[in-house]
């Protein structure tokens, strides 16, 4: 009869598999130690980047809206329409909706219409000294309210991100939260004196 005896793992071979084991996890855990900083430095250094082009884009459309020209074109659609809707929304409701929608809809194409920002865009991205080829941009309008009384807001439109009815210039592959740089509110007042 033949007896089957397991061999006997000495431990020098123990102390290998765990030393070599150890060793790949650690190279693993500093890949992804390494990993992470580079995101952090990335992500901070996007911030700074995103901070001056916000600042640039700002200081380019002081006392204005969208774009340069762009509170001229809303205010000459809407500042006719005043005594209009200020009737309105005392005597029909309905109606009144309508027409916000209407002139919502006539803004966003008159600011479509007169858009080219690629010009102002390439500005700013060249004031930042930052390369052209990596950045890309879109004049995105989600909403547009206006007042009477300063405390009841009324909404034009209210478009949900990432709709193309919304964009006014540039490319909709950008318009995600984590792109955004500026998000300006754009609230219209009107004020009888």
């Amino acid at each position: 009869m033949v007896k089957y005896t397991p061999k006997k793992i000495s431990k020098i071979k123990i102390i290998q598999a765990v030393a070599i084991t150890s060793f790949v996890v650690l190279i693993f855990l500093q890949l992804r130690l390494i990993s992470s900083v580079y995101k952090i430095e990335q992500l901070d250094f996007l911030k700074n980047e995103k901070a001056g082009i916000k600042l640039e884009y700002e200081q380019s459309i002081i006392n204005d809206k969208v774009y340069r020209g762009g509170q001229k074109i809303i205010d000459s659609i809407l500042i006719p329409q005043y005594t209009t809707l200020e009737k309105l929304v005392r005597e029909d409701q309905k109606l009144f909706k309508q027409k916000l929608h209407q002139l919502g809809d006539q803004v966003l194409l008159a600011l479509k219409k007169k858009a080219n920002f690629t010009v102002e865009f390439e500005n700013i991205v060249r004031k930042q000294k930052l390369d052209r080829a990596e950045y890309n941009y879109a004049l995105y309008m989600d909403r547009l309210s206006l007042t009477f009384d300063g405390s009841t807001y009324y909404s034009l439109f209210d478009i949900s991100t990432g709709d193309p009815k919304g964009l006014i210039d540039g490319h909709l592959e950008v318009v995600r939260p984590q792109n955004i740089v500026s998000a300006i509110t754009v609230t219209l007042t009107f004020c009888v004196f």
